[in-house]
């Protein structure tokens, strides 16, 4: 009779872990952020005189300062690699055209403009 007793309670102690292993199993893993492929979407700026966000859209770029909205730049971008794009855009302010190259991955973009300067995006 101990003998079934012992049986009965390792058979059930047996199939109580196969059920919670099958639990854990089941359960999604954890996923890291994922960030929308390219560079289309809204990004903001990072530091600099002026907080804006910049808007990429079908070859188009857009920028506008956050808190009156009003346009600071406007003009076009291609991709020239898997992370990287040529950005070409007026500003409106200055009314000069400029040329920049950028790369980006991980809801971070860094951008050289032709004439040196540097600035950097991260994903709004």
């Amino acid at each position: 009779m101990r003998r079934i007793a012992v049986t009965l309670c390792l058979a059930a102690l047996a199939l109580g872990a196969c059920q919670s292993e099958r639990a854990q199993m089941s359960r999604p893993l954890p996923q890291a952020p994922s960030y929308p492929q390219g560079v289309e979407g809204r990004w903001a700026s990072n530091g600099g005189p002026i907080a804006y966000t910049a808007v990429f859209q079908n070859g188009r770029f857009t920028s506008a300062e956050r808190d009156t909205n009003g346009l600071l730049a406007e003009g076009n971008y291609t991709n020239s690699g898997s992370s990287q794009i040529q950005l070409n855009f007026t500003s409106i302010k200055r009314g000069v055209q400029i040329a920049a190259n950028c790369n980006h991955g991980g809801g971070q973009m860094v951008c050289t403009s032709s004439d040196g300067s540097t600035f950097s995006l991260s994903r709004a």
